[in-house]
């Protein structure tokens, strides 16, 4: 053996190892994978972070005070946050909600014979914010629940009209245009299910209550239940 390679492999060589190579005692080159295998991936994120965009059908409370415009599909948005070493995170969304229609009514002049019309207009803007927990926060498959408060400022319209009210001579005509803000408390439940790294789809299922809205034909409020489908993204 020359001497520049068995200086290589003695004690106080350069110990030169490409490819992993490395000095053994007794003059023998052990070889040593450069590195391992990479174990196994797994869930190594901290906190669950979601949005959702829902499109769904919304039906209020007091189907009797809005008909005909009782129900509505409406579009509407959540995000939320959860820590995973916390066992509840918060959320927050929004929502709109637009219709009008007009419908026969008891009229002042003849109550009990339908010949008057009660025409209603909605427009209803909803923001929330809440607590959210997450279960199987780990798996593709996740349940939730939330519970938050909502203020709701709406903008409501009715015109009811019909014959003369004797002894007036012209059509009777009332109209009450009311702008204003309310609250309430909300709860829903749902579940999405993951697709990939960021999309996701799921349903949810919510309730409004505690809502009002006073100084219309009757006193009424903007409670309502509704069902939606989502698509989500986060994770």
């Amino acid at each position: 053996m020359r001497a520049t390679e068995r200086g290589l492999l003695e004690p106080g060589g350069a110990n030169y190892a490409p490819g992993g190579a490395s000095y053994a005692p007794g003059g023998a080159v052990a070889w040593a994978p450069a590195s391992a295998p990479m174990a196994a991936a797994s869930y190594a994120g901290g906190a669950l972070g979601t949005t959702h965009v829902m499109l769904g059908v919304q039906e209020f409370n007091d189907a009797d005070f809005w008909e005909p415009i009782e129900s509505k599909v409406m579009l509407a948005f959540d995000s939320s946050y959860e820590n995973l070493d916390d066992w509840i995170g918060f959320e927050w969304g929004g929502g709109v909600y637009f219709n009008d229609g007009d419908r026969a009514t008891d009229g002042p002049a003849t109550p009990g014979v339908l010949d008057y019309s009660l025409d209603s207009d909605l427009e209803m803007y909803e923001a929330s914010l809440g607590m959210r927990r997450t279960f199987l926060r780990k798996t593709s498959f996740r349940p939730y629940i939330g519970l938050g408060a909502t203020a709701v400022y709406y903008e409501a319209e009715q015109i009811e009209s019909g014959p003369p009210v004797p002894p007036a001579i012209d059509d009777y005509r009332a109209r009450i245009d009311h702008k204003r803000m309310t609250f309430g408390i909300y709860v829903h439940a749902g579940f999405e299910l993951q697709l990939g790294e960021n999309w996701m789809l799921g349903l949810d299922a919510r309730a409004l209550r505690g809502t009002d809205l006073p100084e219309m034909f009757g006193h009424g409020d903007l409670d309502y239940d509704r069902a939606s489908f989502f698509v989500g993204f986060g994770g």
